[in-house]
């Protein structure tokens, strides 16, 4: 129950039909509004704790893709001195493909903070210069690799009229080089 309506009259003794079906007419509206209101702030109240929960999804996902990007960089650092060094075609046939199993995770973690910082409202594109041939080459050497194992060839040719020094999202741009 969620109150009560009552009717009465100083003026009279009881109600004509008339009046009860009035009466239970206007009840009748007054419970239904009521019910509405109890319908509102009900889906409201969800409404609010779904967008909590939504936050605090998407924080934990950029707390912990954080947390996973700082030693995998560590793997990738330490597999690419591996590399550097003389070792037996089989070790480096196992440690490229260390490397590249941990570029994948690592693009993956990138993607999944470039989504929390969307969903969080926190996404910007960086601004800064770098070296758009180098960003390239270095894409490409990384996709060869693949390439390679599938018994394809993959080849960059930048016109000579592709300005180098460029300002921008190095890695939004590798992440569109990537999607490509």
């Amino acid at each position: 129950m969620i109150g009560t309506l009552s009717f009465g009259s100083r003026t009279r003794d009881g109600f004509s039909a008339d009046d009860l079906s009035l009466m239970r007419t206007v009840a009748d509206h007054v419970a239904i509004a009521m019910q509405r209101i109890q319908l509102l702030r009900t889906s409201q109240q969800h409404a609010r704790e779904a967008e909590a929960a939504s936050l605090a999804k998407s924080q934990f996902l950029a707390n912990m893709s954080h947390e996973l990007r700082t030693p995998l960089n560590a793997i990738l650092g330490m597999t690419d001195l591996a590399l550097g060094e003389q070792i037996a075609p089989l070790v480096r046939d196992y440690l490229q493909t260390a490397r590249q199993s941990a570029d994948t995770l690592l693009e993956l973690l990138n993607e999944i903070l470039d989504l929390s910082r969307i969903e969080a409202g926190r996404f910007e594109l960086e601004s800064a210069p770098f070296s758009l041939r180098g960003l390239v080459e270095q894409t490409v050497k990384l996709l060869g690799v693949q390439a390679y194992e599938k018994g394809l060839e993959m080849a960059c040719n930048l016109p000579a009229d592709v300005p180098d020094a460029v300002v921008g999202d190095s890695l939004r741009l590798r992440q569109v080089l990537v999607n490509l």
